[in-house]
């Protein structure tokens, strides 16, 4: 089995997608970038999260594109616009959703989020919680299988 439809099974099994949009923008996504030399388990946890909503999948889209067009191997476009986001959301008062970017930031860099903000933030944006919560337990499944294109990949989790 490919990688990609292997990670949509385990994140399906483990009842990740709120619903069949969902999973339906994160394949889009997956078949259109797995194979670029940028794509790493880092940008899996961004774009599964990214696929939440319409306006989210178009904004990593958006990037993604032009991550593509310039061959940034490294991604340090889309960790720049995410960076950018965030302070924005910061400058707004949107907590939540600055949290939400730290979080795709993390990913990006392979570090690991700090969960202890997760607890008052469920009192003062309680959606932004869950989809923290859910990016998180993806996040587990995504580490759990082996990196993209490395030996033993389309075996499933190691």
């Amino acid at each position: 089995m490919k990688w990609g439809d292997l990670c949509i099974q385990n994140l399906s099994q483990n009842n990740l997608f709120v619903d069949d949009a969902h999973r339906s923008r994160f394949r889009e996504l997956l078949d259109c970038y797995i194979d670029k030399p940028f794509f790493c388990r880092g940008l899996c946890k961004c774009m599964f999260l990214a696929a939440l909503d319409q306006e989210h999948f178009f904004l990593i889209l958006n990037v993604l594109n032009q991550t593509t067009i310039e061959k940034d191997r490294s991604l340090e476009l889309m960790k720049e616009e995410i960076r950018l986001f965030g302070e924005n959301a910061d400058s707004e008062g949107e907590e939540g959703d600055r949290l939400i970017f730290r979080m795709l930031y993390f990913f990006l860099k392979n570090k690991r989020f700090d969960q202890n903000d997760l607890y008052w933030l469920q009192d003062r944006a309680p959606e932004s919680a869950a989809i923290i919560w859910r990016g998180l337990q993806a996040a587990k499944v995504i580490d759990a299988m082996s990196e993209p294109g490395s030996p033993g990949s389309e075996e499933g989790i190691l």
